[in-house]
């Protein structure tokens, strides 16, 4: 029969297999392999990576793309690594049908190289030579690899295909897919390579009803009366895990025919019950095994699924790599941002009692634990003396589970607390009788009865100092334990700081949120007016600052469905239409409904008998038209209401829009583009004679003069408004699938299926082509200001351009293909929405930390003033006075400045700068009062001492010259043990006794030098140029920062501190600082970031935020806060203070707590 054997249970599916299911992964790997860019598929085992790279390479060659596709079981891992790499390379000339070489005498040709090089020679003189067209190796099964020693070289050779692209054109024909059981991480693990760190990675999700519908109900139709509600059970119990799926509905087609089939009563007989025995194909035994396979690291592994199972359990996921092997057994899958079970299925064959059973197996003190657990963790269970001892033996060198750990550590406390207990006795009665007895020998004098009532006392007296004894070390323990008790929550929090920062990189919201939570924890465990230093933990509050720096979205909600590519917003974002095509069912009514921003829904409307292609909102938002299938374009108020039916079309609606004045545009698979005025008269009848007339989309400009037409071929025509043909733009390689006008008619944005923007003139000549995206643009739009571009796309980003290309921003946090998305009415905001329903809501500017962004370049030179109310920033474009909100209050401009601020007089109505023409004083107006004309020789850097009376100038020449700046007269000029060159950097100590230098790269030395220009001392220790130096407030301690990327701390008689050396950053260190109370020292670097430390180098957290360099950092006077400037023109004020934080993040939650209230009330500080 044509059904019979119709699923196949295990193994590949061939290309043309009538089950295979097409999920959003197969439309990722052609979009981005087919772009050249590499992918990797790492997932657990019978997922369908294999028939994915079946598939993609089918489509591939379908367009002209040489594909090999090497299988590295074949090749073993326990060959040589000569037959490992000649194995390979045989492989690969086969896969590509190059048959008319001797290979094997071509391999003995080369012997003398190494096997890396002989397969790198290989693929650019017998591969890349000799085909023309893109090429695309496939690398399935590669955890094979990973058992090897020199798999490192290999993937080494990957990743240098891959930067060769940047050095030999031919190389961007050359791309890899590499698939298997794996993570990025085990690729290179020597610690001294660059790490594997290229192309994308593609997630294998289990199928939906939408996808497998069509592939898998045709095998159940004749067996079952009801297939669609059976596929559903199905995937309800499989989770759409592909073996598990095709197992299950093969079990259902064997089945004599039955219309009351159960699919439950199918999984618990033959999937469930009796699981091991039954388990053919291996499945379920491979996820056992994997778990198992290592009895160092099983404890931990099932210890984590043990928490993953509790009820109401919420494991965030983190990048750990216990979790990483629990995700690769295939036993747990990603759900938002949880570790959840991936079906029904694993949780009743993996299930509480298996896990029990198996933790039993490996502890040796497995009753005992239980006991433990089972009796609410009482004291009286845990280990002691040689059991104890036994436990401890046995659980080193092994990974276990946190239970374990906690169990361990109550029994060693509890141990070691009786032990104190009894040595605080023990020595204390040893104390008292020793005493008693010496009392006792003094009074031998007296008589004998006098003798024993005085040592009778003296017992006595012993035995209540020791119960008080008891009292105070019952004491001390209670403070060990509160002490303990703090230590595993600063444990906690440090973890949850860690975890924030990692959930932040695609869930801004929920991230914001958790941050919050752990902030607001931390808080309650810190004491009042704790110091940053003295935190038990500065993760939270690192996670915190970083997340409120960077986070653009502000609110989301969630429609509660699916959607196509049928979504529109209003230009003023109030609100939003949408449509899923997928609930058409028969002659039913597609539906699309209307809400509103704060996520309350309007209205359903039952709107066309077919699929509905496109939605627009009219420029005004007092309409909205919907294209379809059903070759209408319908009318409505922004209500809901159907004011019209436009017919006309022959074919399929596939675009709609509105120009200014509400004329309708509409594009059709008929070949024709239709002008229409509200009143459904037709205005214009616009044949297009593209080729095939494939037409995708249209748009009109904002004069109404001219419209774009966009074609399957890439192909875009301009036309006037009557259809006179004006221009063809021709330079996408793809299907069109938007084109839109700039607001002020200057520019066309046109965006394309292979991920490219087009960006051309009015007149139809190209600006500049984006790329950017991964995968195929699904929407991109101009905004109101004309300035910017915004686009997104189905590699689920969402991006801003400057009109020359530039990228602004990247917004991530989408976990499906965004489909539309769009400014508001002063381009400071913008709403997106994606196929899974969920709408987002972005500010593009405004940001809870406070940045200052009017200068025009690099900022070099920031300060407070001493009261802390105002700061001054300086730059070479000018110097800015700011007000400590952010607000400007003067801009001083008259002569160059060279970029630093010497001294702000304590009532901020006096600056002192460095110009071009010499030190010059500001008032706080603006106007210049010049004095001390500038030195002969070149000024490099400058220095003021605390009381502002002495300035210390470095130069060119490698010396430093003292000035009193009221007169000015020369007090000193230290020439004398100079530097070799430039003074790089230069600073007083607070008593203004002592001065700092710092050389350029040909002299490396800090010197020390007394403020009459005696040499104290030279230091030497750091590899390149000094950049920055500062005294602790008390002058005991110098920072000093380098390009050598290291601060080091020295005594101030020059002496190296024990932890001399602060390493972390990444690039050249450019400025260091010291907190007010001198508890704290931060660091800036050209790495864009900033690192805070403790006053003995211990590091404390690392800020991030920034996109350029930082250039310099300074603390307030309060020390709450650090100002920073950068490379690119910004200060950024960064507040330490806790209160302050989140107080912030609750100002930027309202948004989101107003559409989800009962989130409020988990942030207490927030209500």
């Amino acid at each position: 029969m044509e059904f019979d054997n119709y699923y196949k249970v295990g193994g590949s599916l061939k290309a043309n297999h009538r089950t295979y299911v097409s999920r959003k992964a197969d439309t990722q790997i052609f979009q981005l392999l087919k772009t050249g860019e590499y992918c990797f598929v790492f997932n657990s085992r019978q997922m369908g990576k294999s028939s994915l790279r079946v598939q993609a390479i089918k489509k591939l060659r379908a367009i002209g793309i040489k594909c090999a596709s090497i299988d590295l079981t074949i090749i073993g891992s326990h060959a040589s690594p000569e037959k490992w790499y000649k194995g390979f390379a045989n492989q690969l000339l086969t896969s590509l049908e190059i048959d008319d070489i001797d290979f094997n005498s071509w391999w003995l040709q080369h012997d003398s190289w190494t096997d890396v090089q002989r397969l790198n020679l290989l693929l650019e003189s017998l591969v890349l030579n000799r085909f023309s067209e893109n090429i695309i190796i496939f690398i399935d099964e590669i955890d094979t690899l990973l058992k090897t020693e020199f798999k490192d070289d290999f993937f080494a050779l990957i990743r240098a295909c891959y930067n060769q692209r940047a050095e030999s054109i031919k190389y961007e024909r050359l791309t890899f897919c590499l698939l298997g059981v794996a993570t990025p991480g085990d690729l290179i693990q020597e610690r001294e390579r660059t790490p594997f760190n290229i192309g994308t990675s593609i997630e294998l999700t289990g199928f939906n009803f939408v996808e497998a519908q069509d592939a898998l109900i045709p095998g159940l139709a004749y067996k079952v009366e009801h297939p669609e509600i059976v596929l559903k059970d199905v995937l309800y119990w499989t989770a759409g895990q592909p073996f598990l799926t095709q197992k299950l509905c093969n079990l259902i087609a064997q089945e004599t025919i039955n219309t009351n089939l159960i699919v439950r009563e199918l999984v618990e007989k033959h999937l469930i019950n009796n699981w091991e025995a039954q388990d053919e194909p291996e499945h379920l035994r491979t996820i056992r095994d994997r778990l198992l396979r290592n009895e160092q690291k099983s404890g931990r592994l099932l210890g984590l699924y043990q928490q993953v199972l509790q009820p109401g359990a919420r494991v965030v996921v983190d990048s750990s790599h216990e979790q990483t092997e629990l995700r690769l057994s295939g036993l747990v899958v990603k759900k938002d941002i949880y570790l959840k079970v991936y079906n029904p299925i694993y949780q009743a064959v993996f299930n509480r009692d298996w896990i029990e059973k198996e933790l039993d197996k490996l502890r040796p003190y497995s009753q005992v634990i239980n006991n433990w657990l089972n009796s609410q963790k009482s004291s009286s269970w845990l280990l002691q003396e040689k059991v104890l001892d036994e436990a401890l033996t046995w659980a080193v060198g092994k990974n276990l589970s946190n239970t374990d750990y906690e169990f361990l550590q109550e029994s060693q406390k509890i141990t070691i607390e009786l032990q104190i207990k009894a040595n605080h006795k023990l020595t204390e009665i040893n104390h008292k009788l020793a005493d008693a007895n010496e009392i006792a020998s003094q009074k031998l004098t007296k008589t004998n009865e006098e003798a024993k009532q005085q040592l009778a006392k003296a017992n006595q007296k012993a035995k209540y100092i020791i119960w008080i004894g008891g009292i105070v070390a019952t004491f001390l323990v209670l403070i060990g334990q509160n002490r303990l008790d703090t230590a595993k929550e600063a444990t906690r929090l440090t973890q949850e700081g860690y975890n924030v920062e990692q959930i932040f990189k695609t869930k801004q919201l929920e991230s914001l949120f958790l941050a919050m939570q752990a902030g607001q924890d931390l808080r309650y465990l810190i004491p009042n007016d704790s110091s940053l230093g003295e935190y038990q933990t500065t993760t939270p509050l690192s996670g915190l600052l970083n997340i409120l720096a960077n986070i653009r979205e502000y609110n989301q909600f969630d429609i509660g469905q699916k959607i196509n590519r049928g979504a529109s917003f209003s230009s003023d974002n109030q609100l939003i239409a949408f449509v899923n095509n997928d609930l058409t069912i028969g002659d039913n009514d597609v539906t699309f409904k209307l809400w509103n921003k704060d996520g309350t829904s309007i209205k359903t409307i039952s709107s066309h008998k077919g699929k509905v292609r496109s939605l627009s909102f009219s420029h005004d938002n007092q309409y909205i038209a919907s294209g379809s299938d059903d070759r209408t374009i319908k009318l409505w108020t922004r209500d809901g209401a159907l004011i019209k039916i436009l017919s006309g079309h022959e074919k399929s609606v596939v675009s709609v829009s509105f120009s200014s004045d509400n004329t309708i545009v509409s594009a059709s698979k008929d070949g024709t583009i239709k002008l229409w005025q509200l009143d459904g008269t037709l205005v214009t009848n616009i044949p297009v004679q593209m080729q095939g007339n494939l037409i995708t989309t249209a748009a009109i400009s904002p004069n109404k003069e001219f419209i774009a037409v966009g074609s399957e071929e890439g192909i875009i025509e301009l036309r006037s408004r009557n259809g006179t043909f004006i221009k063809t733009l021709s330079d996408h390689q793809s299907l069109i699938t938007k084109i839109t006008f700039s607001p002020d008619g200057k520019n066309i944005a046109t965006a394309a299926q292979d991920g490219t923007i087009n960006l051309w003139k009015f007149n139809g000549t190209l600006i500049k082509t984006i790329k950017g995206h991964r995968s195929e643009i699904s929407t991109v739009s101009f905004s109101p200001n004309s300035n910017m571009i915004i686009s997104g796309g189905f590699d689920q980003t969402i991006k801003l351009w400057q009109l020359d290309g530039t990228l602004i921003d990247s917004f991530i946090g989408h976990s499906d293909s965004v489909i539309s998305v769009n400014f508001n009415s002063n381009s400071k905001e913008i709403a997106s929405v994606d196929m899974d329903g969920t709408i987002k809501l972005w500010r593009l500017n405004e940001s809870p930390v406070i940045k200052l962004t009017k200068h025009q370049g690099s900022i070099t030179d920031i300060r407070f003033s001493p009261n802390g109310k105002t700061i001054v920033s300086a730059g070479k474009d000018a110097v800015k006075l700011w007000k400590w909100d952010g607000s400007l209050i003067n801009t001083f401009k008259g002569y160059k400045t060279l970029g630093n601020i010497l001294s702000i007089s304590p009532d901020s109505e006096m600056i002192a700068t460095s110009t071009e023409n010499g030190i010059t004083k500001w008032k706080r107006d603006g106007k210049l009062i010049k004095f001390l004309p500038k030195d002969k020789d070149l000024l490099t850097s400058i220095s003021f001492s605390s009381d502002g009376k002495i300035i210390a100038f470095g130069t060119d020449k490698g010396t430093i010259k003292i000035w009193e700046q009221d007169a000015p007269t020369l007090i000193s000029s230290l020439t004398n043990d100079s530097h070799k060159n430039w003074v790089n950097s230069i600073s007083f100590s607070a008593d203004g006794k002592t001065i700092a230098s710092g050389g350029d790269n040909y002299d490396r030395t800090i010197k020390l030098w007394h403020i009459d220009g005696t040499l104290i001392t030279t230091l030497n220790g750091h590899r390149k140029e000094v950049n920055s130096i500062s005294f602790s407030p008390d002058g005991e301690i110098i920072a000093s920062g380098s390009t050598d990327q290291t601060i080091k701390l020295w005594k101030r008689n020059g002496t190296p501190m024990k932890n001399h050396t602060l390493s972390g950053h990444s690039d050249s260190v450019t400025s260091v600082s010291f907190s007010p109370d001198g508890k704290i020292i931060a660091s800036a670097s050209d790495d864009t970031t900033i690192k805070l430390w403790k006053r003995d180098g211990t590091p404390i957290t690392t800020i991030t935020g920034y996109k350029k360099a930082v250039t310099k950092l300074i603390f307030s006077p309060d020390g709450k806060i650090i100002a920073s400037a950068t490379e690119d023109g910004e200060v950024i004020l960064w507040n330490l203070d806790l209160d302050d934080l989140l107080e912030r993040g609750c100002q930027w939650l309202q948004d989101y707590f107003a559409t989800h209230p009962a989130e409020r009330n988990k942030l207490r500080l927030c209500n």
